[in-house]
């Protein structure tokens, strides 16, 4: 299982921003399976601009398409992948500092 927030600020092959403990970026996927696990130890405000995934955590699915916006909070996750259109996103890694600790797993 990868630790989405690490990975994407260690890896040059995306577009991003980081700001002290803030990290913004355009996240393309390339992932070539269907369904995959991460963690994040950061939550992430994601606004979809292409393509479709489904977030699963504790017991919770999200549906994600194009014009989607949600917040993902710390913690493990599952997704499963649609290959119509490659899926991208921008997503705004905020510490719990910034937002409080009382908002759910995700929020539409």
């Amino acid at each position: 299982m990868i630790n989405f927030y690490q990975t994407l600020k260690a890896l040059d092959i995306y577009k991003k921003v980081i700001i002290r403990d803030l990290l913004c970026v355009e996240y393309k996927c390339f992932l070539e399976d269907r369904t995959f696990k991460f963690w994040t130890e950061v939550g992430c405000l994601v606004f979809c601009t292409s393509g479709k995934k489904i977030y699963s955590s504790k017991g919770q699915d999200l549906a994600v398409a194009k014009g989607t916006v949600f917040f993902m909070k710390k913690g493990a996750y599952t997704g499963e992948s649609f290959f119509e259109e490659q899926y991208c996103a921008l997503m705004l890694f905020l510490p719990e500092s910034y937002i409080g600790h009382s908002c759910p797993n995700l929020i539409i």
